[in-house]
């Protein structure tokens, strides 16, 4: 069965102050057998409390694992006084208080907007109450001051939200020269000029018809750098027959903006020449400049006329004059049967993709993308031919013989 058996009756001598008074800690212990362990002790005063001066009963009863509880076990707990003085107490913090600094002249030799300041630094001291302490003032320590008189007002804050009457001094800024200091001269305002008209063939395939990509350039000053530029038609964007407006406005970086600057593109049915325009590099000035056909030293072109289709692995369709594999007809290897041969096109306008597979046989056609320039890497003799299709479409072919010249 569980039992519970209190200790014997305590007294104890009231040494500890506590408040006002002076108590007794006391710790004690109960027995309890019996039952499952373990043990919860629940008492209506803990053992090692304060107990004040007199006699207090503690009465425990313990409770086992399973939840069986004993009836209440009490003795007594007597405190005795050895003194009838209360402990000291500790003395009252001294009252808050805050002293300013001497006056402070100063001069101005800072130039603050269309006059000169000072910037004065200072300091109060404050003493009592119970620190930390807080400073407020009507203008900081490190402040800028201008000529004049200033009234400087400061009060104090401890840590139990006493404070003290504001405390002052004056600060006197005097002037060192009277000229104001100069002043930025204000930016030129904001223009922008428009490239000359522009004139572009239109030799470069766009769909079911042929278009020109034309960059132009258009020149900002004044304002506050950078611009941002608005333009109805993007430079290098695709333009197609016909004549074009582009209009555009620059913006600079304090939201003041130009009024629209305007040219024209006109853009003509062509079957030669390069498939792009682009306005001089000299600021104000353009020089609108298109390629046409021609023969170049180990190149061919096929003109978008002809009656013949060019075939490629991904389709019949035409090949454009405006691009032109540019590498060398007959390739003699210096040892073995492979050779890498360099490859560059004429004109570039997008990523492109150059295939390349040996004419005799059915080999397995190799491609890589680029931005006209590959090395190619023909592993044994023959014929191979190549093919350079840009958006899907076939614009140049080559053939290119590795062996020994005839």
């Amino acid at each position: 069965m569980l039992t519970i058996s209190p200790p014997a009756d305590i007294t104890a001598q009231a040494t500890t102050a506590c408040g006002q008074t002076y108590c007794a800690y006391v710790s004690y212990s109960f027995t309890v057998s019996g039952g499952t362990p373990p043990y919860t002790l629940v008492c209506n005063l803990p053992s090692g409390g304060e107990f004040t001066v007199g006699t207090h009963t503690v009465t425990c009863m313990a409770q086992d694992a399973e939840g069986n509880s004993t009836p209440p076990a009490s003795f007594t707990v007597t405190v005795t006084s050895t003194t009838s003085t209360p402990p000291p107490q500790p003395p009252p913090p001294a009252m808050l208080t805050i002293s300013a600094p001497a006056d402070i002249t100063a001069q101005a030799t800072t130039p603050c907007g269309q006059t000169y300041c000072a910037f004065v630094w200072y300091s109060f001291t404050v003493s009592g109450g119970t620190p930390p302490y807080t400073l407020a003032c009507n203008s900081p320590s490190g402040s800028e001051f201008t000529v004049g008189t200033h009234t400087v007002s400061c009060i104090a804050q401890d840590a139990e939200d006493d404070s003290t009457p504001p405390a002052s001094f004056t600060v006197t800024v005097t002037s060192t020269t009277s000229t104001p200091p100069p002043q930025p001269p204000p930016p030129a305002m904001l223009t922008i000029s428009a490239p000359a008209d522009i004139t572009a063939p239109a030799t470069m395939p766009c769909g079911q018809t042929y278009c020109a990509q034309v960059m132009y350039t258009f020149t900002v000053s004044g304002g506050t750098p950078p611009y941002t530029l608005g333009c109805n038609l993007p430079s290098g964007g695709e333009f197609t027959v016909g004549a074009h407006t582009v209009s555009c406005m620059a913006q600079d970086s304090a939201g003041n903006s130009t009024p629209q600057a305007s040219f024209t593109v006109t853009v003509t049915h062509s079957t030669g020449g390069g498939g792009s325009a682009t306005n001089g590099s000299t600021p104000g000035s353009v020089n609108s400049s298109s390629s046409t056909t021609s023969s170049q030293p180990g190149g061919e072109t096929t003109n978008p006329s002809s009656t013949s289709d060019a075939k490629s692995d991904s389709g019949t369709v035409k090949p454009t004059s405006a691009f032109v594999i540019t590498a060398p007809s007959i390739v003699v290897p210096r040892t073995g049967t492979a050779v890498s041969v360099k490859v560059t096109t004429r004109h570039t306008v997008a990523t492109q993709k150059l295939c390349w597979r040996a004419a005799a046989a059915k080999t397995k056609e190799t491609c890589v993308l680029g931005h006209g320039a590959w090395h190619v890497k023909l592993v044994r003799r023959g014929t191979y031919v190549l093919v350079l299709e840009t958006r899907g479409r076939l614009v140049a072919r080559k053939t290119i013989t590795v062996g020994r010249r005839r």
